[in-house]
């Protein structure tokens, strides 16, 4: 029988292992149930953990929401600021909606704060313009 091959570590995939046990160990679960809260293996989650599987996007969410912190914080960039837990909240499902009408919808940064224009505009408009009543 061959010998298992050692599996090698990709330094992304490491790098979001490390921030996923920070988290992890800051709210005190195990791997068991942080695997457990994402609906994967305890040994799926610990080969995200060890670096050997890169974390899937739709899987940041759900350990962000189980670690009490943000997606920003698992995926390693600086949070904004002046952002209340509410309003990171929205933004992040306004990011990620997969509705039609909402992803019609204008959202941008400007200097660090989120800008959320909630009228509605027609696929490949231009956004409004500033001061525009729409």
């Amino acid at each position: 029988m061959p010998a298992r091959s050692k599996r090698v570590k990709e330094p992304l995939a490491a790098e979001y292992g490390e921030r996923l046990i920070k988290a992890r160990k800051r709210t005190g679960l195990t791997q068991k149930q942080a695997g457990a809260a994402a609906g994967i293996s305890e040994s799926t989650y610990r080969s995200y953990e060890k670096g050997r599987s890169m974390l899937p996007v739709y899987l940041v969410t759900v350990f962000a929401q189980a670690f009490r912190t943000t997606v920003e914080a698992i995926h390693g960039l600086p949070e904004p600021a002046n952002l209340s837990q509410d309003a990171r909240l929205l933004v992040e499902w306004f990011e990620h909606t997969q509705s039609p009408i909402l992803r019609r919808m204008d959202m941008e940064v400007v200097e660090g704060n989120y800008k959320i224009d909630l009228r509605s505009r027609e696929p490949g408009a231009a956004p409004p313009a500033p001061g525009d009543a729409g």
